[in-house]
């Protein structure tokens, strides 16, 4: 029962792919006024619109884990609430055509549909990462008190480090929208953005592995903290890559078999059997 709540309220989102054409980030930035506000305030509504669709997330993979009731309608509403709030607040900001293309999306529909598409992949990827573990085939004792505690660290850590990383990625891509910056001026800020998130990486490992252990961490996720961490902070370059029109910073590639959920995917088990719940190929057939 345990393992289907948390299948329903695990399910990656089916989102379409939309913005214009990027560019690189030598030829991106320092926009007109206006353009510069739309610009900041897509980006904040994306990231605040995906930590709270996250943080009601993982209050219901919480309860759905402890055997409560975890309602997956109740969760879409409620998910659906935020991405409105943020749609309003973009539409608010970028009221012009101009502004927009200005920005490489071909027009605001197109912007809306980024924001909501960041946010639900922001989302499910964090929540399937953290709880994944507890819909294998051969789940961890989810009544054990250690890795209950483990996983509770986990999602605490990885959405603390997921948020200082998609923020030092807007810092940086801010400013490089409302300053005039040459080109090697631009990298030195995403190169700052980068050292800072693997310092916050470091310091979240340092965290999580004092409230979980290597050993009974790597029991759970099958892998060290170090690397979910690692994939979780670079969750950070597909912000960059969806709300900011760039070819510089980019999203990895999707990689099936190393056991995390990612875009492109509607499963991935970490291993490359046909015949359990996920195929070899990450993709579950209706």
């Amino acid at each position: 029962m345990q393992q289907m709540a948390l299948a329903l309220v695990l399910a990656l989102p089916s989102t379409v792919r939309a913005h214009g054409i990027p560019v690189d980030v030598a030829f991106w930035g320092h926009f007109p006024a206006d353009a510069a506000q739309c610009q900041r305030m897509l980006s904040r509504a994306a990231a605040v619109c995906a930590r709270q669709a996250l943080r009601a997330h993982f209050v219901c993979l919480e309860a759905a884990m402890a055997g409560s009731q975890c309602v997956p309608a109740a969760l879409e509403e409620e998910v659906a609430a935020v991405e409105q709030d943020a749609a309003q607040r973009v539409a608010a900001a970028c009221t012009e055509l101009a502004q927009v293309q200005t920005l490489r999306f071909i027009d605001i529909p197109e912007v809306l549909t980024d924001v909501r598409n960041t946010c639900r992949e922001l989302d499910a990827f964090a929540a399937a990462t953290v709880y994944g573990p507890a819909m294998v085939p051969s789940p961890p004792d989810l009544g054990d008190d250690t890795v209950r505690t483990c996983i509770a660290n986990a999602a605490r850590s990885a959405a603390k480090l997921l948020w200082f990383a998609v923020r030092a990625q807007r810092r940086a891509f801010d400013q490089i929208a409302t300053i005039d910056l040459n080109p090697s001026a631009k990298r030195a800020l995403l190169e700052r953005a980068r050292r800072r998130i693997a310092a916050a990486q470091e310091r979240t490992r340092a965290y999580l592995e004092a409230r979980c252990p290597a050993d009974d961490f790597d029991a759970i996720y099958r892998r060290q903290p170090r690397r979910i961490l690692e994939t979780i902070a670079q969750r950070a370059d597909c912000f960059a890559e969806r709300v900011y029109i760039q070819s510089t910073v980019t999203c990895p590639i999707a990689v099936c078999g190393n056991g995390i959920a990612e875009p492109g995917e509607t499963c991935d088990d970490g291993n490359d059997h046909d015949d359990d719940s996920c195929p070899s190929d990450c993709m579950r057939r209706p």
